[in-house]
């Protein structure tokens, strides 16, 4: 049976669809790749992967792990090292990004979708014919999920196009039963399940499409003969040759493997004692959450629409044709029921785990599309007009959600954007800040024209926001309203206030889109980003609650020095409040303006009633700390030339709650946070520090301290 379409409308159909799909697999394989040093991919273990790549094989031999016997990798190493090698050779590769490193390693799940696309084509015109594969092929074409994971280094699409495959095998078992089948099986059986543990679905495929061919045989040597055993024989050996962790380290791989079937990170089968199946409902329900719109991401909401009532009519009408001797319809019914059961063995917790179910899908929805679910029915006009209906209602309506996110892919990095923007707008010398400096949704900003800060603190639960930082301008990744768990956990426990700080900003810039459809907001994954830049806009001052320095303070910048300031308070007198001290410079000697010796200048809050310290020699220059004595603050380090131009600096100790003391400095107008430090105090007093380790340096004045009652924005 020739490939293409019989008919030139036909060909030309097939040309166009599948021109449309390579191009949504193979445009925009740099989207979300790090650009410039030190900025991270998108999608978090991508980094990750490419090391494992990159890793020299004796490192690698004695440092795999379980992330490794659950993924693709060595699929990666191998085929992909060459193409690296010859890449650098060629001079593609730029040493301070990773751009054509990621975009090769993508490439390859790129090229596996594209065959993907013939496979699902090959399966629906096999069940329904010519009409019904066109069909197939358009779904996943502009199925989201199924071209927004070619761009991923992730092995779910590799198993989509697996999976289709091994429908193609499952025919020719049933239908010819020759050898050359389930050689087929075998190999694929081995390749698949070396890349993703997922791929052991296939098996029972493989088990029940053998058993239909059983039936036909009516032979009971045949349930396990030959056939069966070069199977087997091909899936053992395929799977071994590109899985060769048990060879290269054989006790590493036992302890890795016990630590993905039973640890905290147990994978796809998971053989916990705790895990039990959920009810196939809940299955479907917890992929189609308010917060995980899964189904949603993966198909377009137009084929999630259709997929239960057209599941229910195409089971219904593979058991009739079954019972007239054809089976194909049946095989993918029966593969489909067995990839849904292995969802209950699994947390719902990211939308490419139903990924693989895309051919599936795409193959079911074409055939109510073609009107081919009963053949025998297909000359009806009214089925056929009633089908394609239907069927361009699913298919321009799938198109349209790939037309407004695939731009995203496809165009300019809004990170990038907001990096361009930063630079040609923000004044030199400007304060830029961010949630976190670190992670993959912070943007990797030129310092050398602005600085840069983070607004939260803190690990985990006990994060918080800086809120004394006032910078002229905010960078920041917009939450979808859907809450993508991975971004869930940048503000996790500090939204509030967050919310609250920006109250004092206006949004001035937007980079990115949300996408809509028909007016409806779609969801969206963060690995496709808003970013919003914020202006300072609204001051909010505070209330002097104690000056604790009526007139100026003057200190000999000889030697070291450390002056406690008046006051002792209790450790509720100083939650919500700040200390914050300035000093004037002025007075520092020419003698010390013109060497090059430091000055350090701290804030200290001395525990409970403990005495004022007498040296800080072992401390660095510049830091934040926290002594055995449990003394909490900041010293700053100046040369000569780090003196302000209006010779004042400010120093300020926050205590937003309780155990928490966070500490600024200030050269300007605004306090930049230097660090969040944690001790439990019942009472605490001040002290200012001058220590100055070189020929005197003339005086410091502490001209202002003043515990205040910051405002909220």
């Amino acid at each position: 049976m020739r490939f293409m379409p019989s008919s030139p409308l036909g060909r030309a159909v097939f040309v166009i669809v599948f021109a449309t799909g390579v191009f949504l697999r193979l445009s925009g394989l740099d989207w979300g790749v790090p650009h410039r040093e030190n900025q991270s991919s998108y999608y978090h273990d991508e980094g990750h992967q490419l090391a494992l790549v990159e890793m020299d094989w004796k490192t690698f031999r004695t440092s795999f792990g379980y992330y490794e016997l659950t993924r693709p990798v060595f699929f990666y190493r191998v085929v992909s090292r060459p193409l690296l090698a010859a890449g650098r050779a060629l001079g593609l590769d730029d040493p301070n990004t990773r751009v054509f490193e990621i975009a090769t390693l993508r490439s390859m799940n790129a090229l596996v979708t594209i065959i993907g696309l013939l496979a699902t084509y090959a399966v629906g015109r096999a069940v329904g014919g010519t009409g019904t594969g066109l069909w197939a092929l358009a779904f996943l074409a502009v199925m989201p999920g199924h071209w927004y994971y070619a761009h991923v280094l992730k092995g779910d699409v590799l198993i989509a196009t697996f999976y289709a495959l091994a429908l193609l095998i499952g025919f020719r078992m049933v239908e010819r039963g020759d050898l050359r089948a389930y050689l087929f099986a075998g190999l694929l059986l081995g390749f698949g399940t070396s890349a993703k543990v997922s791929m052991l679905v296939a098996v029972p495929f493989f088990l029940f499409a053998h058993l239909l061919r059983a039936l036909r045989e009516r032979r009971l040597s045949f349930v396990v003969g030959r056939q069966v055993w070069i199977a087997t024989f091909a899936a053992v050996l395929m799977f071994l040759l590109w899985y060769p962790y048990p060879f290269i380290n054989f006790p590493r791989f036992v302890e890795e493997s016990q630590e993905e079937l039973w640890g905290p990170n147990a994978g796809f089968f998971s053989l916990r004692t705790d895990v039990r199946p959920a009810v196939y409902a809940e299955v479907w329900r917890s992929y189609q959450g308010l917060d995980r719109p899964f189904l949603d991401m993966i198909f377009g909401r137009f084929l999630r629409a259709a997929i239960l009532p057209a599941a229910a009519v195409a089971a219904v009408c593979a058991l009739i044709r079954w019972r007239r001797g054809d089976v194909r319809l049946l095989l993918v019914i029966a593969f489909a029921g067995l990839f849904y059961h292995s969802m209950t063995f699994i947390a719902p917790f990211d939308d490419r785990y139903v990924l693989p179910a895309a051919p599936f899908v795409a193959v079911l929805l074409a055939t109510a599309a073609a009107g081919t679910l009963l053949p025998w029915l297909a000359a009806s006009p009214a089925l056929r007009t009633a089908g394609a209906a239907l069927g361009a209602l699913l298919l321009f309506g799938t198109a349209a959600i790939t037309s407004v996110t695939f731009p995203a892919v496809g165009g300019e990095d809004p990170r990038e954007a907001a990096i361009a923007w930063l630079a040609a707008e923000a004044p030199p010398g400007v304060l830029v800040a961010q949630p976190t400096l670190t992670g993959r949704w912070s943007l990797v900003i030129d310092r050398t024209r602005v600085t840069s800060m983070p607004i939260i603190f803190g690990e985990g639960n006990s994060r918080h926001v800086m809120r004394l930082t006032n910078p002229e301008l905010v960078v920041v990744q917009r939450e979808p309203w859907n809450y993508d768990h991975t971004f869930r956990y940048e503000l996790e426990g500090v939204r509030g206030p967050f919310e609250q700080f920006l109250r004092s900003y206006d949004r001035v810039r937007t980079f990115g889109t949300e996408p809509q459809v028909l007016g409806g907001r779609l969801p969206r994954n963060m690995s496709l980003p808003v970013i919003d830049i914020y202006r300072y806009a609204r001051t909010s001052g505070a209330d002097v609650i104690s000056r604790i320095v009526d007139a100026p303070m003057t200190i000999s910048a000889r030697g070291e020095i450390v002056q406690a300031l008046p006051g002792t308070f209790s450790e509720s007198a100083l939650r919500g409040r700040t200390m914050r001290v300035t000093f004037d410079l002025s007075q520092l000697s020419d003698v010390w303006k013109k060497g090059s010796e430091p000055l350090r200048v701290g804030l200290l809050a001395l525990p409970n009633g403990a005495p004022v310290p007498s040296t800080f020699r072992d401390l660095p220059g510049e830091s934040t700390f926290l002594t055995k004595e449990g003394y909490i603050g900041w010293l700053t380090h100046l040369r000569p030339s780090d003196v302000p131009a209006d010779a004042t600096i400010t120093l300020a100790i926050d205590t937003p709650a309780p155990q928490i003391w966070d500490v600024y400095e200030s050269q300007g107008k605004r306090l930049q946070p230097r660090g969040s430090l944690r001790r439990d105090m019942q009472s605490a007093r001040f002290a200012v520090a001058v220590l100055q380790s070189g020929p005197p340096a003339g005086t410091v004045r502490v001209t202002e301290a003043v515990l205040e009652q910051p405002h909220a924005p």
